[in-house]
This record gives structure tokens, C-alpha cells and sequence, in this order.
């Protein structure tokens, strides 16, 4: 038997024994110098047989390298098949399809858009809501006078009239002009200004006069009230001096009167305009303002806001 059958033989052999099956034969080699030799089949306690005559030893080509094994058993190891089995298997990686998709993320145009934002043309406006300053044109004026006429009423005139005699005798000749103004466009009080056009003219000459501004209780009316219903005219805030050079327009700093009012949530101011007792005589004249009636020369409250 040549070299190659024999060792085919003998691996085939070991392999079957070391899948467990039934060891029923044993296998002695023997190689002779000459390279003859024989397999000899032991039976069971029976003699080994007998080798057959070798013939001459079979070549191994030169580029067909000799099966590797133990040499001194003539087996080459098997690989164990429980091994193999328990290797980690590639199919069982993670698949690459399993990761997450780039589209299942979170998208760009569902972010907040900037148009969203607030826009800075629908902020409140400062000058359209709350305005420097105003101007409130008199709401109600008229005059009141003493003596023979103190049940009258001149609401329907076009000039109030402001005049003083410090003579028991002579009431006939006192008078007292009212103004009333509405605070509801006012929101705030930093400075208030009463403004009236004035003269004071006695037989053709221009007299110079001092007037008051007072406090008046706002409880009357332009078209009811008379020297006798009028309210008593209350301090005196203020005094304007009326110049030579007339018509003239007599300011009055009424800010810290206007303020109190404003923040006892009043809704409406009156003022009560009458002529400074002790220079009254020494001018002498009687004092005419342009009503409301007169259009833009009529009373104002000028208020600055801020």
C-alpha cells in the first residue's frame, strides 16, 4: 500500500473514532528501511497478521506538501465540532439598516421661523399714547355779578369779566369769572399752565391790573349759576400782573392745584379769576377775558406730561 493510501487510511480511521464511533479494530504500521511494509488487522486477542510484501515507496510530488500530525500516533487532530457550533455567527451582527434614519430626525423648517417674532411696528407707541404735552380747551366759563344783578346769568356772553371795589356801596360793581376744564385726556401732571387773553381798558386808555387765579368747587354750571348760587371761591394759587400793551395773555403756574386734583381722581378743575383787593383801587379798571365762545383766545389748561 503507498504512502498517501495508508496515511488516508489511518486519518479516516481517527476521525471516525473521535466522533464516537465503536473502536473495533486496531491498526499497526510498520515501515520497513527498504520502505516495504504491511498493515496488520489484530482481532480481538487474536495475533497481529502478517504484512504483506511492500512494494517500492510511493513518491510525493515535490509541490503537494504531507498532510501534519502527530507523527508518533498517526493521527492528525480533528477540529471539535461543538466549537464550531458555539462560534459567534457574522449574520447574527447588528444590520446597518436597524440604526437610525437621517429622515426620522428632526427637520429643519420645523424650527421656529423668525417672521413669528414680535414685530417691533406693533409696539406701543410713546408720543401717539401718552403725548409730551396737551392742551384742554375750557369745558365751561362764564361770570357772575354782585348787588342788583346777582340772580342773573351771563353764560351766553363772549367776554368774562374780573373787577374789585373795596367800597360797602359799590358791590354793584363786583365781578367773578369761572372756568372749568375736564382732566380725562390728562395721565400725568408734571407742569400746568391756566393761559386767558386779556385787557383792561378805562375811557380809551389800557390799564395795568393784577389778577388771581382761586380754587372753585366744580359744582356748578356755565348756564345756571349766579352770583348768589355760585361756590364760594376757595385760596388764592396764583397771580398774573396784566401789561399795557394789551389784548395780552395772563399765564398762571397752577401745576401743584392741577396735581392734587389729578390725584384725588377728580374728573373735572374749576378756577375762579377775580381782581387783587389791594391794588384794585389804585387801577381802577374792570378786566375782560375771552370766553370759550371766542375760539382759539378762549381759557386753556396747558399740561406737560413728562
Amino acid at each position: 500500500m503507498g504512502h498517501r493510501t495508508l496515511l488516508c487510511f489511518v486519518v479516516c480511521s481517527s476521525v471516525f473514532a473521535a466522533c464516537g464511533g465503536p473502536k473495533t479494530t486496531d491498526f499497526d504500521v510498520d515501515f520497513g528501511d527498504d520502505g516495504t511494509g504491511g498493515v496488520g488487522n489484530g482481532g480481538n486477542g487474536g495475533e497481529p497478521g502478517s504484512g504483506g510484501a511492500g512494494g517500492e515507496p510511493a513518491e510525493v510530488p515535490d509541490d503537494e506538501p504531507m498532510p501534519q500530525g502527530n507523527t508518533d500516533a498517526g493521527v492528525t487532530p480533528a477540529m471539535d465540532a461543538a466549537a464550531y457550533d458555539a462560534a459567534p455567527q457574522l449574520d447574527a451582527a447588528p444590520k446597518l439598516d436597524a440604526a437610525p434614519k437621517l429622515d426620522a430626525a428632526a427637520k429643519l423648517d420645523a424650527a421656529p421661523k423668525l417672521d413669528a417674532a414680535p414685530k417691533l411696528d406693533t409696539a406701543p407707541k410713546l408720543d401717539a399714547a401718552f403725548p409730551d404735552e396737551i392742551t384742554v380747551l375750557a369745558s365751561e366759563d362764564t361770570y357772575v355779578q354782585a348787588s342788583d344783578n346777582s340772580a342773573m346769568n351771563f353764560g351766553k356772553e363772549t367776554q368774562l369779566h374780573v373787577k374789585y371795589r373795596d367800597f360797602v356801596n359799590e358791590q354793584y360793581y363786583w365781578r367773578e369769572s369761572m372756568v372749568k376744564f375736564s382732566l380725562q385726556t390728562v395721565s400725568a401732571v408734571k407742569k400746568a399752565l391756566l393761559i386767558v387773553s386779556a385787557s383792561a381798558n378805562v375811557d380809551g386808555i389800557n390799564k395795568e391790573a393784577t389778577v388771581e387765579a382761586r380754587e372753585l368747587p366744580s359744582l356748578w354750571g356755565e348756564t345756571t349759576v349766579t352770583w348768589s348760587t355760585r361756590p364760594t371761591p376757595g385760596a388764592v394759587i396764583t397771580t398774573a400782573m396784566l401789561p399795557v400793551e394789551q389784548p395780552a395773555s395772563l399765564v398762571f403756574d397752577v401745576t401743584a392745584y392741577v396735581l392734587a386734583q389729578k390725584n384725588s381722581d377728580a374728573k373735572t378743575i374749576s378756577f375762579s379769576l377775580t381782581q387783587e383787593q389791594a391794588t384794585a383801587k389804585v387801577h381802577d379798571a374792570r378786566i375782560e377775558i375771552s370766553a370759550r365762545e371766542a375760539g382759539e383766545l378762549g381759557p386753556k389748561l396747558v399740561i406737560t406730561q413728562r
